[in-house]
């Protein structure tokens, strides 16, 4: 929440903003997150089978950054969940989620 001063000078007035477009990461952990459990994976099946630690999935999947991580990483993710793609389809489909129709709600 922001605060702006009110027309006397003073803070305390609250005004709400909200970003229409999500941001990329907050998108990308909530993708692999919905496709994980719509495949009922633990983060440590999905860490087991894309050769990352269970730790790592879960700040994925949580993170506001995702220029933190490699795209390697985001690439074997994508082709543990949509195992019907290809690497890169995998990945578009993590990144953006145009491959399969797929779009945040």
């Amino acid at each position: 929440m922001a605060y702006e001063s009110d027309t006397t000078g003073g803070f305390g007035v609250a005004i709400e903003r909200s970003n229409p477009l999500p941001s990329l990461a907050m998108t990308v952990g909530k993708r692999i997150r919905r496709r994980r459990q719509q495949i009922e994976w633990s983060q440590g099946k999905l860490g087991k089978e894309c050769g990352l630690s269970r730790p790592y999935i879960s700040q994925i999947e949580l993170s506001d950054d995702v220029s933190d991580y490699k795209v390697g990483h985001l690439r074997a993710i994508g082709a543990a969940l949509w195992t019907d793609l290809k690497s890169d389809a995998a990945l578009r489909q993590v990144l953006f989620g145009d491959v399969i129709g797929d779009q945040d709600q």
